[in-house]
């Protein structure tokens, strides 16, 4: 981690995700109490947090596209100076309309940045150290969505809306200034590749398809989305019926499953470094570890066993997320790397929408551990046929650099 730290531009980049990671969960849990304070009402409320998942679908891959058609620095950049202008926007509008359109704005420039800044890390370490620098990103991430939300709700309690959305700007701006003074730029590869002007996502859809393994990898991190939108969504309601109160139970819940997807990310990062780790072996394994702990954590009686479960699958969660974002960094062309980047986000996101989406219904009338139950079976089940499948097309080991494939090629 020293040697990380060492290189300036990417200790500047993990500073600035780490503080707009922050800001993105503090406005996350601020904005959903000032909409409900504003107007009172449930159905606002819901709606309003429907309209902050959708842009996902659609501005994942277009982020992809702008970072490879624009310089990716200056990309992060614009993305954090206009959130930091949105937040404030809040204080101001009092009309439904104006809160949508500023969610959506702020949603969709969450999705952007995310998609720009996986196609940056490449460019700012050496394809050896690209594990590692991941799980690093991963690690902050974790433990941002641990402390964001306490910290949203800190901030609301003891100072008020005003202080809070003002220093929610202030994470954004911070990560932009600590991205200016990255040093560089985009690749000349993304300069000089004609496909990077064009704004077509079968391009990367193509390169997708093109590649046996990365198909494995997808597929089964869709039905990870799937399957984890639908045990999120049941997780409240297990926690309701813990002996300890509910709220105190869930908080716990959340934070051990961080905790573990912190181990993971890092642990593994660290040990693909030093071992030849077979990358089927490993992402399946993780896969399958991750199934269990899901599947575990609603048969569990009360909250020690179910931490405990919930940490073994965030572990899994957290190795497998790692492999599969390290495998397609390093398989993606740096010219499209951004639009194969941001479709995949698209496409994990939707399985994750649809999880949630179908768990509500299936959790009126079938008992929780039963819904949690299929679910964690398709995910296991996706992990094996995909790896006896697939095994043969996937690199030896996890610090490989998967082959080129004809899919890598932009369409005529």
């Amino acid at each position: 981690m020293k040697q990380f730290f060492a290189r300036r531009d990417f200790a500047l980049l993990w500073s600035a995700h780490t503080v707009s990671s922050l800001g993105t969960w503090i406005d996350y849990v601020v904005l959903n109490l000032y909409v409900y304070k504003v107007f009172g009402s449930a159905s606002v409320l819901g709606a309003f947090l429907v309209v902050r998942l959708l842009p996902a679908l659609l501005f994942g891959p277009l982020g992809g596209y702008l970072a490879d058609r624009f310089p990716r620095r200056t990309l992060l950049i614009g993305c954090d100076l206009a959130r930091a202008v949105l937040v404030l926007g809040f204080l101001v509008v009092r009309e439904i309309p104006a809160f949508f359109a500023l969610g959506l704005a702020l949603a969709a420039l969450d999705k952007v940045h995310q998609a720009a800044q996986g196609a940056f890390i490449p460019d700012l370490v050496e394809d050896r150290d690209l594990m590692e620098a991941n799980g690093m990103i991963r690690v902050s991430t974790s433990v941002t969505t641990v402390i964001g939300p306490a910290t949203g709700a800190l901030l609301v309690s003891s100072w008020g809306f005003p202080v809070a959305f003002i220093l929610d700007s202030a994470t954004f701006v911070f990560s932009a200034l600590a991205t200016i003074f990255i040093r560089r730029g985009r690749s000349s590869a993304q300069e000089d590749s004609p496909s990077a002007s064009r704004p077509d996502f079968r391009v990367a859809l193509g390169f997708l398809a093109g590649s046996p393994a990365l198909l494995y990898l997808l597929a089964v991190r869709f039905m990870d989305s799937l399957g984890s939108g639908a045990y999120m969504t049941g997780l409240p309601l297990f926690a309701n019926g813990l002996d300890t109160s509910h709220g105190a139970s869930y908080g716990w819940l959340i934070g051990v499953w961080a905790l573990g997807t912190l181990w993971g990310s890092l642990g593994f990062a660290r040990w693909a470094r030093t071992r030849n780790l077979p990358l089927a072996t490993s992402f399946a394994g993780a896969v399958l570890l991750m199934a269990a702990g899901m599947a575990w954590t609603f048969h569990a009686r009360s909250l020690a066993p179910a931490m405990l479960a919930i940490f073994a699958g965030g572990v899994g969660d957290g190795l497998s997320g790692l492999l599969f974002q390290t495998t397609l960094m390093r398989a993606a062309p740096p010219a499209v790397r951004g639009r194969v980047i941001g479709t995949s986000l698209a496409l994990l996101h939707g399985g994750a929408i649809a999880g949630m989406a179908a768990a509500g219904p299936f959790l009126e009338r079938y008992p929780l551990q039963s819904v949690t139950d299929v679910a964690s079976g398709l995910i296991a089940l996706s992990a094996v046929v995909g790896f006896l499948v697939a095994t043969r097309h996937l690199p030896s080991s996890a610090e490989a650099r998967p082959p080129a494939t004809q899919g890598a090629q932009p369409p005529s």
